[in-house]
């Protein structure tokens, strides 16, 4: 009929694509009948801008309509909408339903991403249903639910890596990066980092970018494995390439501090890292502040950065907001609160925040 006429123009089976011509045999459809598949292939068309202006308030709109006639494709496509706010208010319980729906029409992959969601709520009953799924799913034998439950649920870190192990053997690239920061950090295991660099490697050739970042940051350091300077450049290209915040802090760090320095290009890194709300972005971002590197030196505006970064967990930025806070250096000076931020620092092991605290 004129739906699949439409799924004809849009994959081109048979006809050239042309995706006027598919929104026309959409719309016809729909005259006839309310059926999921026009409303769905409206909802593809709006959301990648494909021969009309991008459109994510339509996409999801279409979407939405085509998932309430129970097509599971649309479900997760609404999904993803609630989950990333495209085009409708950002909303994770529900992204969580409509994913559970999908789930149960044959579909359990979905409820992988139903527990996920689950748990950035983060409320007791969420964390408590979504606990279970992740049990399920790894009885199951699903690799990511096996990732999931040695990182989040497992308390004994040996455990722990027993499950990542077998999920990074199931070709899980997040589970090898995991087993790549337990060599590194001596979590579940004993401190190698011949062993880290061998993990990172192996998830980044599967395109982790967090594993990118750390395989690079290995070889420009000479730590496990041979130092490589423009293998180190390759492999933080290739994680900046998937727009991973913490490797577009790296770059403009590497940019101001290096033997070429570039400043203005670094900062641009450096606040599209922040644009992400990454914390080494913002810790640089309050150097460049505290400097006056590119743009003009201002104290205050140095610590608001600071502070930003602190509170999203950087060692980093809790000895540079602790420091602003002892000296009184654009802010309200504190012993007391400065003194706080230095020993969070020295927990995640800075040297500089335990010397600090010393004196």
């Amino acid at each position: 009929g004129a739906a699949y006429l439409a799924w004809c123009y849009v994959e081109g089976r048979g006809v050239e694509r042309d995706a006027a011509e598919a929104m026309k045999w959409c719309h016809k459809s729909l005259e006839m009948e309310r059926y999921y598949l026009p409303l769905h292939i409206l909802g593809e068309i709006y959301a990648a801008g494909n021969g009309v202006p991008k459109d994510e308030v339509e996409a999801a709109r279409y979407f939405k309509q085509a998932a309430e006639l129970n097509n599971w494709e649309s479900q997760i496509a609404y999904a993803n909408c609630l989950a990333e706010g495209r085009g409708v208010a950002r909303d994770l319980s529900e992204a969580a339903a409509w994913y559970g729906k999908a789930a149960t029409q044959g579909h359990p992959e979905n409820l992988f991403d139903q527990a996920m969601l689950l748990f950035k709520i983060d409320d007791e009953e969420s964390r408590q249903h979504a606990s279970e799924l992740i049990e399920d799913l790894t009885k199951s034998g699903h690799a990511g639910a096996m990732r999931e439950k040695a990182l989040r649920l497992v308390k004994d870190p040996g455990e722990a890596v027993a499950l990542m192990r077998k999920a990074a053997g199931l070709d899980d690239g997040p589970a090898m990066t995991a087993l790549g920061d337990c060599y590194a950090n001596g979590t579940g295991v004993n401190r190698d980092a011949a062993a880290a660099v061998e993990w990172y490697r192996k998830a980044a050739d599967k395109g982790e970018p967090a594993a990118q970042l750390a395989y690079s940051n290995f070889l420009r350091t000479a730590t496990g494995i041979e130092k490589h300077e423009a293998e180190a450049d390759k492999w933080l290209g290739e994680a900046v390439g998937r727009n991973y915040a913490p490797a577009q802090a790296r770059m403009g760090q590497l940019l101001l501090t290096g033997k070429a320095a570039k400043a203005s290009e670094a900062i641009e890194w450096i606040r599209k890292a922040v644009a992400q709300n990454d914390a080494e972005g913002q810790y640089e971002l309050g150097k460049c502040y505290d400097n006056g590197t590119v743009v003009e030196k201002d104290a205050n505006e140095a610590v608001t950065w600071y502070e930003k970064s602190a509170r999203r967990g950087s060692a980093n930025g809790r000895v540079a907001y602790g420091k602003c806070l002892l000296e009184g250096r654009g802010v309200a000076p504190s012993k007391s609160l400065g003194k706080y931020w230095l020993q969070l620092a020295a927990q995640q092991g800075s040297k500089e925040a335990r010397d600090l605290i010393a004196k």
